[in-house]
């Protein structure tokens, strides 16, 4: 691997150590039809339902009446077997020689290279916490390629045990799309998503980072939970876009509720979104209980 010590988008500087993903969750094994819907004014939502205004013409794409177009997003069939060792190695075995440089790193999309940089240095720093020299020599081995769907690729191998005595290589293996969404592959395990709007703790967690940072850019005398929490983009009905930040309607109007029984601003943007030890549910559908 390159030195890349002076890089702007070095990867191993410092041994940063970064978290790899934040909440992972079950991926789905059922892909609906998506729908992608552009309004008159070029704003676009993706859902799993048809657009509010159905299309005039026949066929994937068409404009309504109110001048919505509707287009229908071919989905891909997931593969039964693919976190199998054997199908997670042939999947890496592409990359040989796909090493990681800054090239390639800087060549991508916004979301997806901070995906792309968070895993690279959670690698290393994994390594380095772990003082382990048959780990410290898999890092070398890391790669990194982008498919013909613009679809990073990074395997980090393994390591596996035999009945028969010795050891073989095999893969973890981590799948970053142009929208930031990663799945995390290990053998025979179920595929893990994480940095996806339509995952909960990512929806719950980018629904409080839109509201915080509204706070932080205000003068501290104007400062207020309750005029950030009202303007933050409301989520569309349906599937979303993986890379959406937005908050639900139903956090919305439970934080209204919060507030109007007189709950503080802060223990009620907390427990409307991220529950409480009393069993309270988060708005976001699917988010663990604290209590």
């Amino acid at each position: 691997m390159r030195d890349t010590r002076n890089a702007p988008c070095c990867w191993i500087r410092g041994w940063i150590a970064l978290v790899v993903a934040v909440g992972l969750a079950h991926a789905s094994c059922a892909l609906a039809q998506m729908y992608k819907c552009t309004d008159t004014n070029g704003r676009t939502a993706f859902s799993d339902i048809p657009c509010t205004t159905p299309p005039g013409a026949a066929g994937s794409a068409g404009i309504g009446k109110d001048g919505v177009k509707q287009e229908m997003l071919r989905q891909p069939t997931p593969s039964p077997g693919n976190t199998s060792p054997e199908a997670i190695s042939a999947m890496c075995a592409k990359s040989e020689g796909s090493k990681p440089s800054d090239e390639v790193i800087n060549s991508l999309p916004g979301a997806q290279r901070e995906a792309v940089v968070a895993v690279l240095r959670g690698l290393v720093a994994s390594a380095g916490v772990a003082r382990d020299r048959a780990q410290q020599a898999n890092l070398q081995r890391v790669t990194l390629r982008v498919d013909a769907s613009r679809t990073a690729i990074i395997c980090m191998p393994r390591q596996r045990a035999q009945p028969s005595g010795g050891r073989i290589d095999t893969y973890t293996a981590f799948r970053v799309e142009p929208n930031g969404r990663m799945v995390t592959l290990q053998p025979s395990a179920e595929p893990l998503v994480t940095n996806d709007a339509n995952e909960p703790v990512t929806m719950a967690s980018r629904c409080s980072s839109l509201v915080t940072s509204c706070v932080r850019s205000q003068p501290k005398t104007l400062a207020s939970l309750d005029p950030c929490f009202e303007k933050t983009p409301v989520c569309p009905g349906g599937r979303l876009d993986p890379a959406a930040n937005c908050c639900p309607q139903a956090c919305k109007d439970a934080y209204r509720r919060e507030r109007a029984a007189g709950t503080d601003p802060q223990a009620a943007f907390m427990k409307v979104l991220f529950g409480d030890e009393a069993g309270a549910a988060s708005c976001v559908p699917g988010m663990p209980k604290r209590g």
